[in-house]
């Protein structure tokens, strides 16, 4: 399979972005590995999450930002791996291959769809998304500020990032960028976000249609009553 061409490098400059493990923060990030091409990528908003299934014909294919595992075919330092889809063609798609933490970049690989399984949909363009768990001084304002998933302006979607100071030989860092529903005052109205700090608020999006659903009954029933 023909390796995909890649961009260059860029600068980054959104300041509440990410947190190294030990919750401290930073001011900037860099990108330092270029997206693989996204040709005939495609992305969708999504209201739930698929568990995790073998892809079929009679299965949706994978979207940018889904997180798979790849199947046996293939190579073995790969196998049984997380990875974050980066491009989609039409059947097969680039993925950028993750640590044991789901946050580093460790390789990249062109699996079939036919041997891969998508684990869920979190980083998919158009998700729902509530912030939780930031412990860093500088990014904890964040937390409980629900959001969508976007591409980036300058990045697209999604984004890798090499934080200032990390070793030479040490993988870009996945993120996605979040547009806030309400942003605080003077804050950002996008930010950077590392997948473990975003949990799937499609629920919340769900108790507010059952809300409506039953405010839209109890006027009509008020309303026939009047009658």
């Amino acid at each position: 399979m023909q390796r995909p061409e890649t961009s260059s490098s860029s600068l980054l400059s959104m300041a509440e972005a990410v947190e190294s493990p030990g919750g401290c923060s930073n001011s900037e990030v860099i990108l330092a590995q270029a997206k693989a091409c996204q040709e005939e990528a495609t992305a969708s908003v999504v209201g739930t999450f698929p568990t995790t299934t073998a892809i079929t014909a009679a299965n949706n294919s994978p979207e940018l930002g889904d997180l798979v595992r790849l199947g046996p075919k293939n190579l073995p330092e790969h196998r049984g791996r997380s990875a974050i889809v980066t491009g989609v063609s039409a059947s097969h798609c680039t993925v950028a291959v993750l640590g044991d933490s789901l946050r580093i970049v460790v390789g990249e690989c062109w699996p079939n769809f036919g041997d891969l399984s998508i684990e869920n949909c979190l980083g998919r363009l158009g998700s729902k998304v509530l912030i939780s768990g930031l412990t860093g001084s500088r990014t904890q304002w964040s937390n409980g500020l629900r959001g969508t998933v976007v591409a980036h302006p300058k990045e697209g979607h999604p984004c890798f990032i090499q934080k200032p100071g990390a070793a030479a030989d040490s993988g870009p860092v996945l993120t996605f960028c979040v547009k806030l529903d309400r942003p605080p005052s003077k804050r950002p109205g996008q930010v950077l976000m590392e997948l473990r700090f975003l949990r799937d608020d499609n629920s919340n999006n769900n108790n507010n249609n059952n809300n409506n659903h039953n405010k839209a009954q109890e006027e009509e029933v008020n309303a026939g009553g009047k009658s």
